[in-house]
């Protein structure tokens, strides 16, 4: 039970209201079948959108290869334990668990790309129960939840971390579950009834931050929340992060043993810019769901912001003809921790000396957010604007099907490059070195390669046979890679130069080479929706 719904809304920081709010009837312009207000009806709806959620995370979830950050999490996984925990302390940037999970779920299955790529699906479907549990805290209708799932259900931004092989689902699962028992904590009725969720709380949370720094981001927003508005909870809260924190030092003191001997983590962050104004507003775009559909223009991104503009005002000169009052209260609390995240993370990428910003870090917030438009677009008392919102819902979701079924272009087909050269250079005799003037070619390129010698097929999208798997061994052993070299550095009788499309000089790699009397070949080109990789063999001297 909500202890004050959106009674406390507008009310002083701190204050209590003990009462429950007012309900006020529906009036019988805007009331709704039984169907839409129980799960009578509504929980076969709830089966299907729960179907089209899984059924979109497995679709084409095997369709490319692992990208440069999933390859890494699969090399520290395939270590010994001791050994994952100390390449998670040298990377520093990420906490342990997930590296953890991934070795056991490989332990138990295999590291194929099908199975490893379902490790963070799973984390997406199971994060169907936090949001449901969250949803009902705040006493939303069946068909108010089933909307927010099937918005989630094909979100291009959710669809795309669902297939990848970080801690960001997971992050996900943790951030909402932490949310939803953190709301039952402060509601609580009795002592005992606070005490027992208090301590299933500490228990989320500890999960929560091993699961990713950021997860310290929302148990501070938490406190902040208590400060604000439940300070008579403040010894309990103070006890439950103290716990969390003590649980959390045995791996801060190998993270911080790894950052200190290498000087600080600004060689982990160096490559994260510091975010714009633009790229706020872009991250909001990017939650909405649109991100994936820049061809859209900024007229579309012009138009979407303004239908958000006048719904929320007229939410705000109809508040008191809303259905009841624990819409304001959802606002609050889901908006507090939106904004709350969004603005500290922005603010403190601007200040510290390297910037944290990054959209999948907060991932958790696009259910709340999702959840907000959902209610949001029921309560409205205008038929125009519910008319408007459904058609640019119905518009929004052929784009991101549409863009599904189409597959993911934001991922670079690095399997297939290593084939190809491989396949190249089967005619061919001797050690052949592979140049990257590319300052992250060559770590997909030397993985691969050492997948094939050791008779594997891990990360590998592309179709090999049995059969190839011997042969293609003997051809990868054949080739060695030199990592983010100069160009000049490049020499031999025979060899490739692999570069991409953020090479910065006028004069390409294979001009450069002619240029030095030496005969290129055909090229080997592969693209995402933003770069191009591009390698070519060379031959120089008689």
């Amino acid at each position: 039970m909500l202890g004050n719904g959106g009674a406390g809304f507008l009310t002083p920081a701190g204050k209590q209201i003990p009462v429950e709010p007012e309900t006020r009837p529906v009036p019988a312009t805007t009331k709704r079948p039984s169907g839409w207000t129980t799960w009578e009806n509504q929980k076969w709806v709830f089966a299907a959108v729960a179907g089209i959620y899984i059924a979109a995370r497995l679709y084409r979830l095997a369709a490319i290869c692992l990208d440069g950050d999933e390859i890494f999490s699969v090399g520290i996984s395939q270590q010994s334990w001791r050994a994952v925990t100390a390449a998670a302390g040298a990377d520093s940037i990420h906490p342990p668990l997930f590296y953890y999970l991934l070795k056991v779920w490989m332990s138990i299955g295999n590291d194929s790309l099908f199975w490893v790529r379902l490790l963070p699906t799973v984390f997406s479907v199971l994060s169907i129960l936090p949001t449901v549990m969250l949803a009902r805290q705040f006493r939303l209708r069946p068909v108010e939840i089933n909307a927010t799932l099937g918005l989630a259900a094909i979100h291009p931004f959710l669809i795309y971390y669902s297939q990848h092989v970080r801690m960001y689902t997971l992050l996900m699962l943790c951030a909402l579950t932490s949310l939803w028992l953190f709301h039952r904590a402060i509601r609580s009725g009795t002592r005992s009834g606070t005490a027992l969720r208090y301590v299933q709380l500490t228990l989320a949370n500890i999960v929560l931050v091993y699961s990713h720094y950021y997860g310290w981001l929302v148990i501070g927003l938490e406190c902040l929340y208590l400060i604000l508005w439940k300070r008579a909870h403040w010894k309990r809260a103070a006890l439950s992060v103290a716990v969390t924190f003590a649980a959390f030092c045995p791996w801060l003191f190998v993270a911080a043993k790894y950052a200190y001997a290498k000087g600080g983590l600004a060689s982990n962050l160096e490559w994260i810019q510091k975010p714009t104004v633009g790229d706020l507003t872009w991250f909001f775009v990017d939650l909405a769901g649109f991100g994936d559909f820049p061809e859209m223009g900024p007229r579309a991104v012009a138009a979407m912001a303004l239908l958000v503009i006048v719904t929320a005002c007229a939410a705000w000169i109809n508040r008191r003809r809303l259905h009841d009052r624990h819409f304001a209260y959802l606002t609050r609390y889901l908006a507090f921790f939106l904004l709350g995240s969004v603005g500290i993370a922005f603010f403190a990428s601007r200040i510290l000396r390297s910037s944290v910003w990054g959209h999948r870090h907060m991932i958790y917030l696009a259910i709340p957010f999702l959840m907000m438009v959902a209610s949001a677009y029921f309560r409205m008392p205008s038929r125009a604007l519910r008319v408007s919102g459904a058609l640019l819902c119905a518009a929004w979701a052929a784009l991101a099907v549409q863009h599904h079924l189409k597959g993911d272009d934001r991922k670079t087909p690095f399997d297939s490059l290593v084939i190809q050269v491989l396949e190249r250079e089967k005619t061919s005799s001797g050690q052949i070195q592979f140049f990257s003037v590319d300052k992250y070619l060559h770590y997909p390129i030397w993985f691969y390669l050492e997948t094939l010698k050791a008779g594997r097929r891990t990360g590998f999208a592309a179709p090999i046979r049995d059969a190839d798997l011997g042969a293609l061994a003997k051809e990868a052993a054949r080739i060695e890679v030199k990592s983010n070299v100069s160009i000049s550095d490049a020499q031999g009788a025979h060899f490739w130069v692999g570069y991409s499309s953020a090479w910065d000089q006028k004069t390409l790699p294979e001009a450069l080479m002619i240029q030095r009397g030496c005969h290129t070949g055909p090229d080997v080109k592969v693209r995402d929706r933003y770069h191009t990789m591009t390698i070519f063999p060379v031959w120089c001297g008689s």
